[in-house]
């Protein structure tokens, strides 16, 4: 009875928010968080006792962030055993969950966090805004220089896709080589890479780059764009790597170019 009277008074957003909320933290950090989601109806923080992370994180309740969270934090998919990086490039940065995530497994490396859409990306710069080694970029992975616009502007705010654009828009597109000439770095220690089809464009253009990323996380999304695994596939055709995988992240470690065989 009360639980059918809460929910004819609270939104559904915030029922979704406060029933993750309580599944992963409790009733009564629930209760509490439903104070502040009063106080703060589109963004809402998990605490850093909550996430194990050394700051608070910031989530908009009854959205996709939640799924991220479980994602990154609970099913830490990018948990990559990589001695001392110092350089890690998150494609597809989202609301900058995984960028953290990296910031506080590898206190040393620098990450470049690249999102292409300006909502996620405010809630980006306000969860790596602590983190003074994480570098937002509002851009999105492409093959070249050029415009991009959002393909699919209705869909949840993880499932973005950009084409290229005949006029100038808000999104810059950028390559790899782009981004290490901009920050200054000559490799990539880790490439996380979930750019919702993009893929395909950038492996389709990696003679540039590739020997100089060391360990590559991707998702692909043939469902989208298909060929994107024929693209991996054939950009790494003359490279040797081990190969795993996690949730839906394929996790390719040390990378390195194909010794020949003499004669």
């Amino acid at each position: 009875m009360l639980k059918r009277i809460a929910r004819r008074l609270i939104s559904r957003s915030q029922w979704s928010w406060l029933s993750w909320y309580r599944v992963r933290f409790g009733i009564l950090r629930a209760l509490t968080g439903y104070v502040a989601l009063l106080l703060h109806p589109d963004i809402c923080f998990i605490s850093a006792a909550e996430a194990e992370t050394r700051h608070a994180l910031a989530i908009r309740p009854g959205t996709a962030d939640q799924s991220v969270f479980d994602e990154v934090f609970v099913a830490r998919e990018y948990d990559i055993d990589v001695a001392a990086p110092s350089v890690i490039l998150d494609a597809g940065a989202h609301i900058g969950l995984a960028s953290v995530f990296f910031a506080e497994r590898f206190h040393g490396a620098a990450v470049i966090a690249i999102e292409p859409d300006a909502n996620n990306f405010d809630v980006l710069c306000k969860n790596v805004r602590a983190y003074p080694r994480v570098r937002p970029m509002r851009a999105g992975l492409w093959s070249r220089s050029t415009w991009l616009a959002i393909e699919n502007p209705e869909a949840a705010t993880w499932s973005y896709r950009v084409v290229e654009s005949d006029e100038p828009t808000d999104i810059r597109a950028v390559s790899i080589a782009d981004v290490m000439q901009l920050h200054g770095v000559d490799h990539i220690d880790i490439l996380k890479m979930d750019i919702e089809g993009a893929e395909l464009e950038v492996l389709s253009h990696s003679a540039d780059w590739l020997s100089r990323v060391r360990n590559l996380l991707i998702e692909l999304h043939d469902r989208y764009r298909p060929g994107c695994t024929a693209a991996l596939e054939s950009a790494l055709s003359d490279y040797d790597y081990e190969r795993s995988g996690h949730g839906h992240t394929v996790i390719l470690r040390n990378i390195r170019p194909r010794l020949r065989a003499a004669g």
